[in-house]
């Protein structure tokens, strides 16, 4: 659902006074909801890759922050008086046409800050921060949604899971699966948790 009178990201990004902004930064690619969602800057408490961050946040009630939640924070902190070097939002990915999933993220370079992009399975410091807001399902193992079980065992949340992660292998073709495959099977359950919350709305409107 969008916010009403929610601005567009480009409307968001000729606000921060960006030294440069990615050409993968467009109102297209990046569709904005609600760029006043609480968040919070989450600092890894040593070298992580990114996977494994998105793992920690649903585990602990978080989701990860969006395109819109860094460049507010760079229009909020014009001056980086929090002296970071990246702050990354692991909610919004980008696909290159060879298969791999960038994320968005803030730099500081000189006197002002950047939006580019980064690679998802890359390595996050403790020096790096990483945008979070509360989870709307809290801590997401299990979900009430996920107990609807197809069979004696299978979830119904591990079927679409499996259906996500055929195609991800599909697109990318497995020879480029087994170094990341842990992301992999993270986003393919993230698709199936959507799929379920969105199942879930259309249960409650019928």
């Amino acid at each position: 659902m969008t916010t009403p009178n929610q601005p567009k990201l480009s409307e968001l990004i000729a606000k921060a006074n960006f030294s440069y902004v990615s050409d993968w930064a467009t109102d297209e690619n990046f569709p904005i909801s609600d760029s006043t969602k609480p968040m919070e800057l989450y600092q890894p408490p040593k070298t992580i890759a990114g996977p494994k961050v998105l793992e920690v946040f649903k585990n602990t009630g978080y989701e990860p922050g969006k395109i819109e939640h860094i460049v507010q924070y760079a229009i909020d902190h014009p001056n980086n008086d929090e002296k970071l070097s990246y702050v990354g939002a692991l909610g919004s990915t980008y696909r290159v046409s060879v298969g791999d999933l960038y994320v968005p993220c803030l730099r500081w370079v000189g006197e002002q800050w950047i939006l580019r992009f980064c690679w998802l399975g890359g390595d996050w410091n403790d020096d790096d921060r990483v945008v979070r807001c509360k989870s709307d399902f809290g801590i997401s193992e299990p979900r009430p949604s996920g107990t609807r079980t197809l069979g004696t065992e299978k979830l119904l949340r591990d079927e679409f899971a499996m259906a996500a992660l055929q195609g991800l292998i599909t697109n990318q073709g497995w020879s480029s699966i087994p170094n990341k495959i842990g992301g992999q099977v993270f986003w393919a359950y993230e698709y199936a948790d959507r799929m379920l919350a969105q199942r879930a709305k259309a249960d409650n409107q019928s």
